[in-house]
């Protein structure tokens, strides 16, 4: 299955298109169906949750912080274990805390990399109103094999 989507609204507002008739429909539509005129293409990329959750580290400055919050006296400071956790076992924390988010996060939107504008021709223009696949240039950008 391809990543590769179309669209004709823009940077801000892909429409998901799986093909770019669809992206010259909605030019059509439009009334935006002209020679020279662009639509869009780029490469849908759904983001890990990985990239979002806390690490070792930021977990351990939480743990302070709250500490902090809760016993406002000067035998808290460096009082706490967090500056006598090894590598090793923030690096465990690390893979549990990915693992976890792996299993149990889903998201649901994406990202749109590689973006192209492509120029619309006559010979598009022509296989639109004929229903057949319509003629694109050799991208710029191609999608990673899967």
């Amino acid at each position: 299955m391809s990543n590769r989507i179309y669209s004709f609204s823009g940077d801000e507002n892909w429409a998901d298109y799986e093909n770019p008739a669809e992206a010259l429909e909605e030019m059509l539509d439009d009334d935006s169906l002209e020679v020279g005129n662009t639509f869009l293409t780029g490469i849908k990329r759904t983001p890990s949750p990985t990239q979002f959750i806390l690490d070792a580290d930021e977990v351990l400055e939480n743990y302070d912080c709250r500490i902090y919050d809760n016993y406002l006296s000067d035998y808290t400071g460096g009082n706490t274990g967090s500056k006598d956790v090894s590598d090793e076992a923030k690096n465990e924390l690390n893979n549990f805390l990915n693992k976890w988010a792996e299993k149990y996060l889903v998201i649901t939107f994406y990202e749109v990399d590689c973006e192209e504008e492509i120029p619309v021709t006559q010979e598009m223009i022509d296989a639109f109103h004929s229903n057949e696949p319509i003629p694109l240039p050799e991208f710029k950008f191609k999608e990673a094999e899967q």
